[in-house]
């Protein structure tokens, strides 16, 4: 699914697609974001399991990489670690790791791997379960999934509720208000109140 300009990295349905998906009986579904150095911060939301694949090429792409990313992948797969760098890469990647891993977090494993020749793919793949054990034997996966699903509700609330509060009246006075710079006397949050105030009088 097109991630359609969506800032998270998925489409705005890819969990519900997800959700279909697990309840017809598959045990193992795979979301892939838009990638590393865009907002791909939406797949934590949506998976038990963050991976985040770079190749031997991103490693200006790890020096700059934010905590942030850091603090949402589980696992790295270096790919394509037969090419020139993939050591150096390695190396650069634990040390931005050990500097970023929040306390209490199990540090996220490496995995070399060419995936046009399958090398390494049976050790991430044991590697991905291992690390779910111990998610669970942490307590971390029953959290991450208890978090998710208020996020989900939360976040359909809020749709829904911007979706009914938005009527054309109220589009026609905010559009009417910010025609030009010259034309805005409020400051953002007084016209907030303004609209918020209509919707009352409705």
């Amino acid at each position: 699914m097109g991630s359609h300009g969506e800032l998270g990295g998925l489409a705005r349905k890819s969990q519900d697609v997800g959700d279909v998906l697990a309840a017809s009986g598959k045990d193992i579904v795979l979301y892939e974001t838009v990638g590393v150095g865009q907002s791909e911060h939406d797949i934590v939301k949506a998976a038990d399991v963050s991976i985040v694949v770079l190749v031997p090429e991103s490693g200006d792409e790890v020096q700059m990489m934010k905590a942030g990313l850091i603090e949402i992948a589980d696992l790295f797969i270096i790919n394509k670690s037969d090419r020139d760098g993939a050591d150096r890469l390695s190396s650069m990647l634990k040390n931005v790791l050990h500097s970023f891993n929040p306390e209490g977090k199990i540090e996220p494993p490496i995995f070399n791997t060419v995936g046009t020749e399958g090398v390494g793919i049976k050790e991430l793949y044991r590697g991905i379960f291992d690390h779910v054990d111990s998610m669970i034997g942490l307590g971390q996966l029953d959290k991450r999934r208890l978090a998710r699903y208020r996020q989900r509700v939360s976040a359909l609330v809020r749709e829904t509720l911007e979706d009914s509060f938005w009527t054309d009246d109220k589009k026609e006075l905010l559009y009417k208000v910010t025609k030009t710079s010259d034309s805005i006397t409020d400051a953002p949050h007084i016209m907030a109140e303004a609209l918020l105030g209509n919707t009352d009088e409705e």
